[in-house]
């Protein structure tokens, strides 16, 4: 009766632990300066469980390759209901950490800002999926 007992608290416990736990420290959501944004958007597909690697927010494919996640200026992150909450530049949302995600955009080995938050490649450059998104500002947008 004692091993039934255990077995049943144990298997009551691991799910609780496979969602990513929430994080007491914000991570740090990597976004384009403003002033490097070419607004040239790459067509590549990604798919995976948004993650925290190294104090950044990052993607880890099914391969469990992981990649830094670059996104365009004035994405955000903020605790949502216990989780981080990534919202694009429209106020969107985006995903939270832990959610299984699919983005447009493509690879790069390194950047061509300066970087100083201790993010390491391989990058993603997200591309945003809101096409009101793809133009600087005080341009018109592309049709819908």
């Amino acid at each position: 009766m004692k091993l039934l007992a255990t077995v049943v608290i144990c298997l009551a416990i691991i799910p609780g632990c496979s969602r990513q736990s929430t994080l007491a420290e914000q991570p740090h959501l990597l976004t384009t300066p403003r002033s490097h944004a070419n607004y040239m958007w790459m067509l590549s597909k990604t798919r995976g469980k948004l993650i925290v690697l190294d104090g950044c927010v990052a993607i880890q494919s099914p391969d469990s390759v992981s990649r830094t996640l670059v996104f365009a200026p004035d994405y955000t992150i903020s605790l949502n209901d216990g989780q981080w909450l990534i919202k694009d530049s429209l106020g969107g949302p985006v995903g939270s950490l832990g959610d299984l995600v699919e983005f447009g955009g493509g690879e790069t080995p390194k950047l061509t800002f300066e970087e100083s938050s201790g993010c390491r490649g391989p990058y993603w450059i997200v591309t945003p999926k809101d096409r009101r998104e793809w133009v600087p500002p005080g341009f018109d947008a592309p049709p819908t």
